[in-house]
C-alpha cells in the first residue's frame, strides 16, 4: 500500500455554496483511517470454526475483546445468525446507556441506517391495518421545515397520507392508525427537542417512532427514556455520528414486534463485512466522542459563516449536534434565493459539513493523502 496526494485550492474561505449540504456527512479523518485498515479476505465467507473466524478477524485488525462469540451450526460459524451477537454488543457499547429502555424491546435488526427501517416498517404496518398515516413536526404544504425528507417520500410512495403540525405541543389527542416519526436530535435544526413537550407527548399515547440518527452527534450526550409502549421502534444509524453515509454502514433498528421483511433481510441479505466493520467503530469510538473533538471546528465554522454573512459572531449559534448551526433571523437579501436556509419560524440554518472539509484540507496545507493499493 503507497499514498497519493490530491491538490487543493489556495485559501481556506467560504461561500454561499458552503451553507448547505444537501447530505448532513463529514468523513472523519479518524474514520477514514480505521476503515482504510480494515479489509477481509474473501477466504473469510468459507465454512469456518469459531476458531478459524477469532482467529482471521484479528489478523486483518478487526479488534474485538473480548472474542466474539459467534453460533454455530454442525461445527462451523452461523452465517445467518452472524448478526445477533454483533448488535448486540452495539447495544451494549452505545446505545444501552444512551437510550434508558431499550432492554424492553425484543428485537433487533441490522439495516443501511434508519432510511432502510422506515422502507420497511411504513408498508408493513400499512399492510396489517397498523398504519393509517404518517405524522410529522413541519408546516403543512411545505417541505422545508419539515422532519426528514425520508418520512414523507416513503409515505407518498406507499400512499400513506402525511398529517403535519408545527409543533409537538399542537398534536392533539392520539388518532388510531396515525404513527408519528420524530428525530431527536430534530433533523430540522439539529437541536435536541424540548424535554417536557415530549414527554408530555409521548404520555398521551401518541404511537411513536423515535429516529435516534442524530444522537451520536451531539456534543452533550443527552439520555432518552423509551420505555413507554406506545414508541413502538427505535432507529439508529452511523452515517450521521461517522460520517458514513454513501458507504451504506449498519444501524440497529429496535422493535416491539417482529418486522417480518427485516426477519427476512437479516438472515439472507446482510452484509457481513459492513457489519463487522460497523462494529470496529463503535468498539473504537466511545458515545459522542467525534463530535467533542470536534467542537471547536464547529465554533470555528460559525465565525466564518458569521465572517461571511456579515454578522457579529453571536448571531450564528452552534446547534447541539456537532455539523449544524442556526441563526436567529432570515438570510440578508443577497441570500433570499437559498430558501433552504430559512426554517418558517425566520429562523435560518446552516449544514456545515463543506466548512470542516475545507478546514481540513486548509489546515493539511490543501493536499488530501490517501492510501492506495499497490
Amino acid at each position: 500500500m503507497s499514498v497519493s496526494a490530491i491538490e487543493q485550492g489556495s485559501e481556506f474561505s467560504i461561500g454561499p455554496e458552503d451553507l448547505w449540504a444537501d447530505v448532513l456527512n463529514y468523513p472523519f479523518p479518524e474514520v477514514r483511517t480505521l476503515l482504510n485498515s480494515l479489509r477481509l479476505p474473501q477466504e473469510f465467507f468459507m465454512h469456518l470454526t469459531p476458531d478459524e473466524v477469532a482467529r482471521m478477524l484479528q489478523d486483518n485488525k478487526f479488534d474485538f475483546d473480548p472474542v466474539i462469540q459467534f453460533e454455530t451450526k454442525k461445527g462451523y460459524v452461523d452465517r445467518d445468525r452472524m448478526h445477533v451477537p454483533v448488535l448486540d454488543r452495539i447495544h451494549d457499547l452505545h446505545h444501552k446507556d444512551q437510550l434508558p429502555g431499550l432492554s424492553t424491546y425484543k428485537h433487533r435488526y441490522a439495516t443501511q441506517g434508519s432510511t432502510q427501517a422506515i422502507r420497511v416498517l411504513m408498508p408493513e404496518w400499512k399492510a396489517k391495518g397498523e398504519m393509517a398515516e404518517l405524522a410529522v413536526i413541519g408546516e403543512n404544504g411545505r417541505e422545508i421545515g419539515d422532519e426528514y425528507m425520508g418520512y414523507q417520500a416513503v409515505a407518498d410512495s406507499f400512499n400513506i397520507p402525511v398529517h403535519r403540525v408545527p409543533t409537538l405541543a399542537e398534536a392533539g389527542k392520539p388518532v388510531k392508525g396515525r404513527v408519528w416519526f420524530i428525530s431527536n436530535p430534530s433533523a430540522i435544526d439539529g437541536n435536541w427537542l424540548n424535554d417536557e413537550a415530549l414527554q408530555a407527548f409521548i404520555a398521551a399515547g401518541h404511537e411513536v417512532v423515535l429516529d435516534f440518527a442524530y444522537g451520536g452527534l451531539a456534543i452533550d450526550p443527552h439520555d432518552l427514556d423509551v420505555s413507554a409502549p406506545n414508541i413502538r421502534a427505535v432507529l439508529t444509524s452511523p452515517s450521521k455520528i461517522f460520517g458514513v453515509f454513501w458507504q451504506r454502514y449498519m444501524g440497529v433498528a429496535y422493535t416491539r414486534e417482529k418486522v417480518s421483511s427485516l426477519e427476512w433481510d437479516a438472515v439472507m441479505f446482510k452484509e457481513i463485512p459492513t457489519l463487522l466493520a460497523t462494529l470496529m467503530l463503535y468498539k473504537t469510538f466511545k458515545p459522542n466522542e467525534i463530535p467533542r473533538l470536534y467542537q471547536q471546528r464547529q465554533i470555528e465554522a460559525c465565525v466564518a459563516i458569521a465572517a461571511l454573512l456579515r454578522k457579529d459572531v453571536q448571531d450564528i449559534q452552534p446547534s447541539d449536534t456537532l455539523l449544524m448551526a442556526t441563526m436567529a433571523e432570515p438570510l440578508p437579501d443577497e441570500y433570499s434565493g437559498h430558501l433552504q436556509f430559512t426554517l418558517p419560524s425566520g429562523v435560518s440554518r446552516f449544514r456545515i459539513p463543506g466548512i470542516l472539509e475545507k478546514q481540513e484540507l486548509h489546515k493539511l496545507g490543501r493536499q488530501l493523502w490517501y492510501p492506495r493499493i499497490d
